[in-house]
Parts: C-alpha cells; structure tokens; sequence
C-alpha cells in the first residue's frame, strides 16, 4: 500500500533553489527533493507541534526515508524576475573612505528564479511504504500544518490522499543506480536511512550540548557544512529522476501589452526611522516633486516639459479634465503609525518615460530628517498589485487619513449653506455635507463610485493620530488645506464600490484617503 502526499501552491509559484547552486544561477529545484520535504517536516513538528515525541517522529520519517517517492508533476514554466536590492556593504568602486554622493544606494542585482502552476493543480508524492494508523495520523497532522514549502513565499496546502482512492499515474520516476532512461533527467538530493538520524556533526566527547535539536544529520546547516568544508550534506545522496512528460507545458503569456497599462507602482520605505502617518502629505509631496524632476531630466533637461501623471496637466500645462493622473497615497501596511511604503495610482495610466522615471527614483526628502530610501517592489494594475484594504471591494470604507473640505462654508447667494453648520464646533459637520456632494459629483461626472446610503462621523479620539496632529498645508502659498473643514468619517454604500476610494482637497497626495472597514470596525 502507498502512502500520498498531495500538495497544492497557493500562490501559483514555487520558490527553491537546488542543492549546490546559487540563487542567481535561476534553477529552480523541481520536483522537490526528498532532502527538503523530510526536514520540512522536521521543522513543523519542532515549530508547531513540539508536544509529539521524537520517538514517533523519527520512525515516521525512517519509513518515509526508507523509499524514494515518485512524482506526479502539474504542468508548470519556470519564470524569473530580475530586480535591486539595498546591499549594505562598501562600494570598492567608491573606496572605503570616500565620501557617498548625495542620495548614493548600496544596490545588488538579484535574480529570483520560481516554477509557476496552477493554484488549482495538485502535486502528488508517492511512497512506497506502507504506514500503520498511528504513523498516518502523524503524517497527516504535520502535513496539514506544513504552510510553506521551499523559501517562505511558497505557500502550499498539503494533506494526504484517502487510503480508498488511487494517485494518479506518475510522470516524474526515480532511476535505479546506473540506469538511464527517455525524457528529461533531474538530479535531486535524496536521504540516506540508514545515517540520516545518526549524528555525525556532533562530536559528543568535545561538546556538552548537541549541536542540533533533534541531534540528526538530517536537520543540519548550511553554516556548518561550509565551516567544515563540506560540499554535500551528511546523509545525503544524488538522486536521478526521469520527468516522462514534458507536455502540457503552460503557455508563457506576456504581461505586458500595448493595451493594458501600468497603473499602480508600489514602493516601500526603508529609514533608521520611518515617517510618522501625519506627514502623509509632505511625504506624498516630495515624491511628487521629486518625480517630475526626475521627468524633466529624462526629457532632456527641458524646464517645460511636464508629465501627464505626475504633474496633472498637459503639455502647455492646463490643468486635465478628471482624475485620471497620479495619487500619491503614502501607506502605513503594518499600521504601527508609520508610513512603510507609498502607492502611487494613476487610472490613465503611466506613459514609458514615466514609467523610467518610477524606476530611477530611490530615495525622497523627508519632512525634518535625512532622505527616506525608496524601493520599487511592483509595477502593474490594481488587479495584480496586493495592498491590504486599499484595492479591494467593499460597501463600507473608513476614513485612513483626514477627509478635507473641497470648499468653504458658503453664508450667502442661493446655495448658502444652512446656519446650522456655522462655527468652529461644526465644522465636521460641514464636512460631512461636502462629503455627501463629493461623492454625487463624482457620481454625475465621472461614474466613480455609488450611490452613498450613510455618512457617519467618527469621533477624533478613536484614531492614534488626532486631526490636529496631521500636516495639512501644502507647499505652495495658496493653499489654506490647514485651516478647511476637516475630519475622520465612516461611509456605508448601496452597492460595493472598488477601490481606491480617495476624496476632498489634497486627494492626490494623500489626504481623504478611504480603507475597506474591518470585520471588527
């Protein structure tokens, strides 16, 4: 009788690079090796379920290492993406005491390489082993905690084939030592039974504590084997498996096109200390500013030249109909009460040399400190760019940053404002009526948003950061953002709306900025 584990990714990727080779080689270990999933194990029952013995561990793993499994592999591509990181390390090309020019990075090119499958589709790993109820039990309890498999971002769902149903037929088959066969041969790193659970690291006369927990060679570092000038693990062997089918092979579809824009790019902050949320709008200003320097450069130096998204108007510089250019929403994911990243939106999207522009730019002035280091970390639409409760759909938003009045209280002609709403003590209230006219001249203009069925005002001492402690004037001279109507506001629509829901005066750069409501809000 078989045993089966059957694993689904979550995510559609598998991150894994092979035994023996570099991260920037952009080989991906697949199928996954026996090596791997027996100390993954390992590692869910020592995170997770330390309660079970290692006893019963260690005979569950002895059969599972006693076989070498067969695969049934999801038609998969492996895919790549090529990026920066910041590199904390002496430029040799600057030289040790040289000074750094000014808004210098550390960078290092990283390439990360991943096989891309179906979320839908199912690996199967096959043993030929044969396991009592107990040992099953066990298996199953582990594989249902075993949450990633590879490097972190590989999340998986595994659990094992019922005993009544067959697995399907392998197409990924270990060789016998010394044969070869048809199709594409991999070379992956098995385990050894009869030494994986032995201790060849530590040794005991030398060392009061094992060097490990358990003490097996099965669980040991990478550290230590280059420490000792090892090239292959203990207990490990080569392993050659022949991949039968090589079809069907997922079609490689290009992201890119002609008529789908780019119309979010996502960066996130790095500083010995992060800006506060209430420099929401200075943030966002600087990395405006800074944008469209970085635009006019690109563009020859041409003091004239202005960007359509960035700056909001044509080429002669009249203000665009809509708000189809760029919002700078900086954003505090974590919600710690700093800004960690920064999105910028802009539903007509980026043109190429924008696009340049987004990603030269790596660092901004901040309000009061050094300049903040910035990292592009995605560039796509809405659809493919994941920021919690900012582009999902919902009825109900709340207010993330202070919504400010698009006008002044009107006290004469025909649509003067009710007496009621006049004074210091009501200008939440009056914001609120202009909330209310906000979203129905979006409605009647643009087809934004919804009908609205609720405006709810939500008292200034529920929020870390009261009203008053928000930076709310802009750099230019004219503007009076700090001394409009302003407050924190619930809003409750007919249908589900979809984000991003941004409102009021300085929208664009932060301000009025609306979140999908929490279960628990």
């Amino acid at each position: 009788m078989n045993t089966t584990l059957e694993v689904k990714f979550l995510t559609g990727r598998y991150h894994a690079t092979p035994w023996g080779k570099h991260v920037n080689e952009g080989e991906v270990e697949w199928p996954p090796s026996p090596w791997r999933l027996l100390r993954a194990l390992v590692f869910v029952w020592k995170q997770k379920k330390p309660e079970i013995k290692e006893s019963e561990v260690e005979n569950l793993l002895k059969k599972l290492a006693s076989s070498n499994p067969d695969y049934y592999l999801p038609p998969c591509k492996i895919s790549q993406t090529r990026h920066y990181m910041p590199w904390h390390k002496i430029n040799t090309d600057l030289g040790k005491n040289k000074p750094k020019p000014r808004g210098f990075v550390n960078r290092t090119y990283v390439l990360d390489a991943f096989a891309v499958v179906s979320k839908k589709s199912v690996l199967q790993i096959t043993w030929a082993v044969e396991l009592n109820n107990e040992e099953r039990e066990l298996f199953s309890e582990l594989a249902a905690n075993l949450t990633w498999l590879g490097r972190s971002e590989s999340l998986v769902q595994c659990s094992l084939l019922e005993i009544d149903k067959e697995p399907r037929d392998p197409n990924c088959i270990g060789l016998k030592p010394g044969k070869t066969g048809d199709g594409k041969l991999v070379k992956v790193l098995s385990v050894d039974p009869n030494t994986a659970f032995l201790s060849t690291a530590t040794p005991k006369n030398k060392q009061k504590q094992p060097l490990y927990d358990p003490d097996w060679n099965l669980v040991c570092q990478t550290m230590d084997l280059h420490k000792n000038k090892q090239i292959q693990p203990h207990s490990a062997n080569w392993t050659f498996y022949k991949i039968q089918e090589e079809k069907p092979i997922m079609k490689s579809v290009s992201v890119r096109t002609k008529k789908n824009k780019f119309t979010v790019a996502k960066f996130v902050f790095d500083g010995a200390v992060l800006p506060k949320v209430t420099h929401t709008l200075k943030i966002a200003e600087n990395v405006r500013y800074k944008l469209m320097g970085i635009y006019k450069n690109l563009n020859g130096g041409n003091p004239n030249s202005l960007s359509p998204a960035f700056s909001g108007k044509d080429s002669i510089g009249k203000p665009l109909k809509g708000h189809n250019h760029a919002y700078f929403l900086p954003y505090d994911e974590d919600q710690d009460g700093f800004l960690d990243s920064i999105i910028i939106y802009a539903a007509g999207g980026f043109n190429q040399l924008e696009i340049k522009a987004l990603d030269k730019i790596r660092s901004v002035f901040r309000y009061k400190g050094k300049d903040l280091e910035m990292l592009l970390t995605g560039l796509g639409t809405t659809e493919n760019i994941i920021v919690p409760r900012l582009f999902e759909k919902s009825s109900k938003w709340v207010s993330l940053t202070p919504f400010i009045a698009s006008r002044h209280f009107k006290k004469r002609g025909k649509k003067k404002d009710p007496p009621s709403l006049r004074g210091k003590d009501k200008r939440t209230e009056f914001a609120q009526l202009v909330l209310n006219e906000e979203i129905g001249r979006y409605n009647q203009l643009y087809d934004r948003l919804e009908q609205v069925d609720n405006i709810n005002i939500i008292p200034d001492h529920d929020f870390k950061n009261r009203l008053i402690n928000y930076k709310r004037f802009r750099r230019k001279k004219s503007d009076d953002g700090g001394r409009r109507a302003a407050g924190f506001f619930e809003l409750t629509f007919k249908e589900p709306v979809q984000g991003p829901v941004v409102l009021g005066h300085s929208s664009h750069y932060g301000m009025g900025l609306f979140v999908k409501a929490d279960e628990n809000d």
